[in-house]
């Protein structure tokens, strides 16, 4: 399984923890390279408008659940799990913009700035 099969289907179910034991299968990677490297995609697309919220909250929820019981958690992986989990709900009385605009567009796109810079 690759990437984009990966969002095909968290668009369209809640994804697995043996859908990315499936997807870490099918790579000679290190597991946590090959995790970092999926949060590392997940965030230019959906940076670039190619994956919308539901689908890479849903993967990086499920990536994030299957990286903290096999791996030390990657650091791009854990910073984008965070900018998802932000835009999850709003955190206070203020309704516009969404969450998903006040927080996880901008936590996406500093999280790439500093991989950027690494």
């Amino acid at each position: 399984m690759e990437f984009q099969e990966l969002v095909q289907e968290a668009a369209k179910r809640m994804l697995t923890l043996d859908d990315i034991a499936l997807y870490c299968a099918a790579s000679k990677l290190p597991m946590g390279e090959r995790l970092d490297g999926c949060a590392l995609e997940l965030a230019r697309q959906y940076a670039a408008g190619r994956v919308d919220f539901e689908a890479g909250d849903n993967l990086v929820n499920v990536l994030f659940g299957f990286a903290s019981q096999h791996v030390e958690i990657p650091d791009l992986l854990f910073a984008v799990f965070l900018a998802f989990d932000a835009g999850e709900f709003y955190p206070d009385e203020i309704r516009s913009p969404s969450p998903e605009e006040r927080f996880t567009r901008p936590q996406i796109n500093a999280a790439l700035a500093e991989y950027d810079r690494a």
